[in-house]
């Protein structure tokens, strides 16, 4: 058996985006799709033309779309092939009543008083990740709080 160059636990922590969680319902998903906190893997508008495309009745095929389809799934708007919501408009208010309840609240707090949000996230979310993961994960979610007009469109301090 061949022994690592690094320790383990470094070795974990830089796989951290790949990280199982239990969850509520006692499945066991990819942390940023668990039924406990949504963090979306997707721009909003991949999101958006997503369910646009299955309220069309289209089911998407492409693999960025499918990461879409992910997220759909990771906050509960889409269930097996189903949509959750009837159109576009009730999936915006969806999305927009989730992420302006707690704890997202918090980091949008941190943002509007132009507070470095890496440190409120990693409250949030928890768990160990790279700060590579972390920066990514939180670019996606200020993309989807900015197209909600929950944040102003500018630039926040991650650190």
């Amino acid at each position: 058996m061949a022994v690592p160059s690094e320790d383990r636990s470094k070795i974990i922590e830089g796989l951290g985006n790949l990280s199982v969680i239990k969850t509520r319902t006692g499945s066991r998903q990819r942390v940023g799709t668990t039924s406990e906190l949504f963090i979306p893997i997707v721009n909003w508008e991949q999101a958006e033309q997503v369910v646009s495309e299955l309220l069309d009745g289209n089911w998407p095929t492409s693999k960025e779309k499918s990461k879409a389809i992910t997220d759909l799934r990771g906050g509960r708007w889409l269930d097996n092939k189903d949509l959750t919501v009837n159109s576009l408009e009730e999936f915006r208010e969806r999305v927009k009543d989730l992420l302006m309840s707690n704890p997202y609240d918090e980091l949008w707090k941190a943002a509007h008083a132009k507070e470095p949000l890496i440190p409120v996230f990693e409250r949030i979310i928890d768990r160990p990740l790279t700060k590579q993961t972390m920066h990514w994960k939180l670019k996606k979610l200020l993309n989807w709080a900015k197209s909600l007009e929950i944040l102003p469109k500018r630039r926040y301090p991650y650190n």
